[in-house]
This record gives structure tokens, C-alpha cells and sequence, in this order.
């Protein structure tokens, strides 16, 4: 049975830390005894609440109700109600001794001053320590205690939308230094520990930039933040390091602290030594450059980043200046040099992001034979992008285009012929399914679908021709039944195991629904399938139900 006198260690602890955080806000009003052991209790939350409890012989509780609409058994406003109850008979029961009252009164509130953070410290290394066994946290250990942690997370974001900016934060700030620690001792594979750091630092970013946050919160957020990021624990374990960096710049311009911030990138950027990995020291230079732009030192970033064109973030960051300042020539310039480099070092990305910088400064300067030639390399680099594909388009009039279309589709049919005849003998594909794959979407935008069709006709793949469905069944239905139907009869010859016969069956009843009239040479194929596979037994029972489709009175020629 739950006591007053130990109830917070039968209730989750999850559950207790919330309640005891109603209490100490003075979240409990109103508490009378309507009859003999049955108390009644007001408690604010997002509504107020009412809690009743009913004691046995003044201890121990015999039942306990609550309003609100929480399902799952004892909720935070009773356990707050318990713990307001708890300390209510606590002090009568020493309100014959002022002095005993005083003392007792006064560390109540010098906990509930000093100690909050400390509780969710203790909080939180008991919940890890759960999960521990022989030093170590494994994976399924690691998921599950992300889980639990995640209710911390959860009460932070309460408080946040309840405006209560400083608790939430108490409540991070405690967390995050603890659950850094477990990175050392865990296998965190699945990312759920990591993703609860990440999502305490988001909640961290939301309280600091809230409209109307006490300054001195403010201030406290960037005390944390630097102390943080000042060890490498959050910088060798994952990213959340350079997540907190980007909140220290921001709290720095709004609190005046420019030269603490400075101090801390140019420590970090002189601690890298030349053989260790350059990302560390490529970011803190961006950082750097960037905050004497925030600050009006426009000139020393300027210098200093001339000083490190070779790092690409570096660069990328200066040409983002000079297109701001519509210096296109010499933004082109470092572009074009940045292609040479990335080419000789062997960075293929390198170079498609300098290439996109300058299919940017052409759409800038209305260059439009260089948007044509950017716009179509990157509308068909890595399979189809319709973004630049329209770019491309929308250069050239109607007539234009399609003199230009059916000259690339053409290009690319010539391209593929000629490949698949130096290939022949050896060759792993058909031409018309390659073609397919690199001019199906061309012919989707242009609305071409005999084109398509066309291509299709060679194809026994059914997931290819599904692919395509939705955009031939209304014009060519029969044309595309009899493409189905060699493909389907493909499908079951490879297939193996109830799933694909079940796979094959739902495929045979989608078809039906789409084209009515291929309706009865689907069944058909059905009948032969059957007949043709007879050591399939789950094979016809599958099927069983595409046969059972006939309707009384027709029969299938064959």
C-alpha cells in the first residue's frame, strides 16, 4: 500500500519528478479534509485539477482520483497533492516547537532554491545507471533508456509551453552533462541517445530565443553553452558540439560578449594540429569569418579568408560575399579556380557545388546559354531533377523546346544504340530498358505516353510496368494489358514463397480494377499458372481467388 510517508518510491520516478516540481511551484492550493480522511486538493496545471485522497489511520493511502484526463494510473497532480499533504502533517506535527518549524521552513526553501538541479542531476544518473550492467550499456539498453530519458525532454517542453523558460532550463542543463558521459560506456548504434542530446539542445535554442526571456536567464544559457563546448566530449562523440556553437555565436551579438566568443573560435582553431582531420579547424575559420562580418570587421574577414581559399568552406563562404556585393567577376573567378582544384584533388561534389554557384551568378546576370548548359547537365546528373529540369526549360518558347526536346531525346536514343552495339555479346541489358529509365520521366513531363509505350512494349519486369502504370492505363488500357500479361506470367516464374504469390495475386486483382475489359485474360492466366506450376500448392491458393472472379455462364477461349 502507498504511504505519505514513502509514496515517491513506489510511483515512477518519472512521474515523481513531475509532481514534486508542481509542488515546489506552489502548483497545490486549497488542500481541506471534507470528511474524516478524505482530503480534497486544488492543483494548477495547464487547468486546475482536483485531486482526492483518502487515508487510513493518517498514513497510508487507501485510494486517490484525479480529474485530469490522464490514463495511466497515479498522475502528477496527486503525486504533487501527496507531497503538499506530506510536508502540511510534517508541520503540524512541529508547530508546538517555533524553533523546529523555523529550521524545518528554512530548508525547505533553500532546497528548493539550491538543490532543483541538483535533483535532476541525481534523477537522471539513477535512470542511467539502470540501464548499466558491468560498466557497459547495450544497444537494446540504449534504446530503451533513450526512451526514459526522453521524459525529461518531454517536461522541458512542457514547462516551455507553459512559459516556465527557467525550470525547463534547469532541467537541461542538469541532463545534458550526464548523458554526454554514456557515450564513453555505450553502444549507441540506433542514434536514440544522440537524438536525445540533439533534442536537448533544440529545447535550449527554443527557451533562449524566446520573445521576452529574463536577461539573466539569457546569460545563464551562455555560461552553460560555453562551458560546454570548451570540452571535446561534445565534439568526439557526434555533432552536438557544432549545434551548440551556432547558439554561443548568436547569445554572444545579443549580450555584448563579441570577444569571449572570439577568444573561444580562435582557441579552437590553433588547437587542431596539422595532422589531425582539417574539419574542425575549416569550421571554426567559417565561424570566425563569418562573426567579424556580425561584428562590422568586414576587412580582417576578408583578410582571412584570402589567407584560406584552399579549404572549401572557406571559399564557399567568400563567394557567398562577393555575389551579396554583386562582385559576380571575381566571385566566377574563385569559382572556376575551385573546379580546377576539386578536379586535381578528385572531389567530384566539389566541383558540382561550384558548378551550381555558377548556374546561380548566370541566373543573377540573365546568362542564358550558361543556365541552359548548367540547368540541363544537373537536370539528368544523378537520375532526374525536376527543379532544373524546368529551369532548363523555361529559357526557350514552345516551339523552341520542342524542337530541343526531341533533339536530346534523339541524342540520348543515338547515345544508347551505339553503346549497346559496342556492348553486344556482353551486354547485361536491352536498349529499350535503358532508354526507358532515361527518358521515361522526359516523356511523363512532356506527356509523351506513346513514346513511352513504345519502350514499354520490351519490358517483362512487372514492377517496371506498374511503375508506369498510372500513366498509360487511360489512353492504351488494352496496349498495356498485353503488356502485363507475358509480365505477370514472368512474375510467378521467378517468384518463390507465399509472399510473392500473394504479391502476385494482388497485383492480378489491381489490374482487373484498373482495365475491366482485360478482366477474363487475367483469370485465364490464372487458370494457367495453376495448371502449369501443380507442386505450387500456395501458388493456386492464391490464386484461387483471382479464379473465384469469373462470373456464372462465361468461359476463357483456351
Amino acid at each position: 500500500m502507498l504511504t505519505l510517508k514513502n509514496f515517491e518510491l513506489q510511483v515512477n520516478d518519472a512521474v515523481v519528478h513531475r509532481g514534486r516540481a508542481y509542488y515546489e511551484k506552489q502548483a497545490v492550493t486549497d488542500l481541506e479534509e471534507a470528511e474524516k480522511d478524505c482530503w480534497y486538493a486544488r492543483v494548477k496545471g495547464s487547468e486546475s485539477y482536483m485531486v482526492e485522497v483518502r487515508l487510513v489511520k493518517k498514513n497510508n493511502i487507501e485510494s486517490y482520483s484525479c480529474d485530469c484526463p490522464f490514463e495511466g494510473g497515479i498522475c502528477k497532480h496527486v503525486v504533487a497533492a501527496l507531497f503538499y499533504m506530506k510536508d502540511a502533517f510534517k508541520h503540524a506535527h512541529t508547530a508546538g516547537n517555533p524553533e523546529e518549524t523555523a529550521a524545518l521552513k528554512a530548508a525547505a526553501d533553500k532546497a528548493g532554491d539550491v538543490s532543483e538541479g541538483r535533483k535532476y542531476t541525481e534523477l537522471c544518473r539513477k535512470i542511467i545507471k539502470g540501464y548499466t550492467n558491468g560498466g557497459f550499456i547495450d544497444r537494446n539498453s540504449a534504446n530503451s533508456l533513450a526512451k526514459e530519458l526522453g521524459t525529461l525532454t518531454g517536461e522541458s517542453r512542457f514547462l516551455i509551453d507553459n512559459r516556465e523558460l527557467r525550470e525547463a532550463f534547469i532541467v537541461l542543463q542538469a541532463m545534458i552533462p550526464e548523458v554526454i558521459k554514456v557515450f564513453s560506456h555505450c553502444d549507441d548504434s540506433g542514434g536514440n541517445i544522440g537524438d536525445v542530446i540533439f533534442q536537448a539542445i533544440e529545447l535550449i535554442k527554443v527557451i533562449a530565443k524566446t520573445e521576452g526571456i529574463d536577461a539573466g536567464l539569457q546569460e545563464d544559457i551562455f555560461n552553460f553553452i560555453r562551458s560546454s563546448v570548451s570540452r571535446n566530449v561534445y565534439f568526439d562523440y557526434g555533432d552536438f558540439g557544432y549545434e551548440m556553437v551556432d547558439l554561443y555565436q548568436s547569445l554572444a551579438l545579443k549580450l555584448g560578449k563579441e570577444q569571449t566568443y572570439l577568444k573561444y573560435v580562435e582557441e579552437q582553431i590553433d588547437s587542431v594540429s596539422p595532422d589531425e582531420d582539417p574539419y574542425r579547424k575549416k569550421y571554426f575559420l567559417v565561424r570566425k569569418i563569418v562573426f567579424l562580418k556580425a561584428i562590422g570587421r568586414t576587412e580582417e574577414a576578408r583578410l582571412l579568408s584570402q589567407q584560406h581559399l584552399d579549404f572549401a568552406d572557406v571559399r564557399k563562404e567568400e563567394v557567398n560575399s562577393l555575389i551579396d556585393r554583386k562582385e559576380y567577376s571575381e566571385a566566377k573567378r574563385l569559382l572556376f579556380e575551385g573546379i580546377e582544384i576539386a578536379k586535381q584533388k578528385r572531389f567530384p561534389g566539389i566541383v558540382t557545388e561550384w558548378e551550381k554557384g555558377l548556374l546561380r551568378i548566370a541566373e543573377l546576370e540573365n546568362d542564358v546559354n550558361r543556365i541552359r548548359y548548367y540547368a540541363k547537365r544537373f537536370a539528368f546528373d544523378i537520375g532526374f531533377d525536376q527543379h532544373y529540369y524546368h529551369q532548363w526549360k523555361n529559357t526557350f518558347n514552345a516551339a523552341e523546346w520542342k524542337i530541343e526536346i526531341e533533339n536530346y531525346i534523339e541524342e540520348v536514343t543515338k547515345k544508347v544504340e551505339s553503346q549497346y552495339q559496342e556492348d553486344k555479346g556482353s551486354a547485361w541489358y536491352f536498349p529499350e530498358s535503358m532508354l526507358l529509365e532515361l527518358l521515361a520521366p522526359v516523356f511523363i513531363e512532356e506527356h509523351y505516353p506513346d513514346w513511352m509505350l513504345t519502350l514499354l512494349r520490351s519490358e517483362t519486369d512487372l514492377k517496371v510496368v506498374l511503375k508506369y502504370h498510372k500513366y498509360l492505363v487511360e489512353q492504351y488500357p488494352l496496349e498495356l494489358l498485353a503488356i502485363y500479361l507475358p509480365a505477370l506470367e514472368r512474375f510467378a516464374e521467378v517468384s518463390g514463397g507465399r509472399g510473392h504469390f500473394q504479391a502476385l495475386a494482388a497485383h492480378m486483382k489491381t489490374i482487373m480494377d484498373a482495365i475491366p475489359e482485360g478482366k477474363q485474360a487475367i483469370i485465364a492466366l490464372a487458370k494457367e499458372l495453376s495448371r502449369k506450376y501443380p507442386r505450387r500448392p500456395a501458388l493456386a491458393e492464391e490464386l484461387k481467388a483471382i479464379i473465384q472472379m469469373e462470373e456464372p455462364g462465361q468461359h476463357n477461349i483456351g
